[in-house]
């Protein structure tokens, strides 16, 4: 099965590069691609957030526990900023001074905003916090699975660097979980089954293992 696999990969990469699965060309490739590198034709397949700090501070800000904007007093807390707001009717006066400089930044950047009449704080940008929230609990969004107007906001934070797009056949942790399975590439305790198998089957005194 891995060396069948293998041969898909090269076989893929054939088709991706040539639009034909060619024979003679796949005989001269030596290394099978890496999971990783496997390129898509989807455009714009995978979102994640950039490396740009005040895209990452956003996500924390928000989402994290560790943020200290989910604490006002004992009878308003909550784990993090978006429980707060979402279960608490806050303004922006509630909040410490330091809290207030941190709400000013993701109120520039579109995402919560003051209620005109009673000065309430509420998401803002619906759809921009569903991505930032999906990239905090998945690392990705898969843009192609995605309504138009989600897709469409990508490609506004795109333009903001608040986003990048890659066009690999599988999402970073998708490859980071495949290479995991079958090889001992990345990391140090994966199962790396395709190098304990291809050669021959260990053999193990406990059957747990067998069944594991």
């Amino acid at each position: 099965m891995f060396t069948l696999e293998e041969e898909i990969r090269k076989q893929y990469q054939l088709l991706i590069e040539y639009g034909e699965i060619e024979s003679e060309l796949y005989n001269f490739i030596k290394n099978t691609p890496n999971i990783a590198n496997l390129p898509s034709l989807v455009k714009n397949k995978s979102a994640y957030i950039t490396d740009d700090p005040k895209a990452k501070n956003i996500l924390k800000l928000l989402f994290s526990d560790q943020a200290g904007m989910g604490y006002i007093n004992e009878e308003l807390k909550e784990e993090n900023l978006v429980n707060l707001l979402l279960k608490h009717e806050v303004k922006v006066s509630n909040f410490h001074k330091f809290q207030q400089v941190n709400l000013k930044v993701l109120q520039e950047k579109g995402i919560i905003k003051e209620d005109v009449e009673t000065e309430i704080l509420k998401i803002k940008n619906l759809n921009r916090f569903k991505i930032f929230q999906k990239i905090w609990s998945y690392g990705v969004v898969c843009s192609p699975h995605e309504d138009i107007k989600l897709q469409r906001e990508l490609k506004k934070m795109e333009s903001e660097k608040l986003i990048r797009f890659s066009e690999k056949l599988f999402a970073e942790q998708e490859s980071d979980f495949l290479n995991f399975v079958i090889n001992n590439k990345l990391f140090d305790n994966s199962w790396a089954i395709r190098n304990k198998y291809e050669h021959g089957a260990p053999i193990y005194e406990n059957k747990n293992q067998y069944e594991m």
